[in-house]
């Protein structure tokens, strides 16, 4: 809202001049400004980052890329669901006694490490149930 100099006001979203800001409340939730609202909502803000680097370092030259996690399997199959079961139960007490930062990562990694669908390029012959099982027995914090 903007005032003008008569004691009126304009609106910030559709330009309509209000002869008060009471009417100008009442004006928001009308027609053409109800509409730039739910735009203006729909928008996300992008906000300009800066980089930091270690002195002496020239800053990366190609903006940071967020990774994309690995497909996960849908069901975990019928013959890994123990071992999957008490590998989860075991990386949540480990989370529940030492509270590190670690052992929060190993967990909440769990999904992707233990469920990560094979590669599809990968000519292999074993079943699900012995990929999972692997995944899992692999050492914990790798991905």
């Amino acid at each position: 809202m903007t005032k003008t100099a008569d004691g009126g006001a304009i609106c910030d979203l559709c330009g309509f001049k209000a002869a008060s800001a009471g009417s100008l409340k009442r004006h928001r939730g009308e027609g053409k400004c109800l509409k730039s609202q739910k735009t203006q909502e729909d928008r996300t803000v992008v906000l300009e980052q800066t980089q930091t680097c270690n002195a002496g370092e020239p800053p990366p030259k190609e903006p940071i890329e967020p990774r994309r996690p690995p497909a996960t399997l849908h069901r975990i199959p019928h013959g890994a669901r123990a071992t999957a079961s008490a590998a989860y139960g075991t990386t949540m007490r480990d989370c529940i006694r030492s509270n590190k930062r670690e052992s929060w990562t190993i967990l909440l990694r769990f999904p992707s490490v233990a469920l990560r669908q094979p590669e599809k390029n990968q000519p292999t012959k074993k079943s699900l149930s012995s990929i999972v099982k692997e995944n899992v027995s692999r050492p914990a914090g790798g991905e």
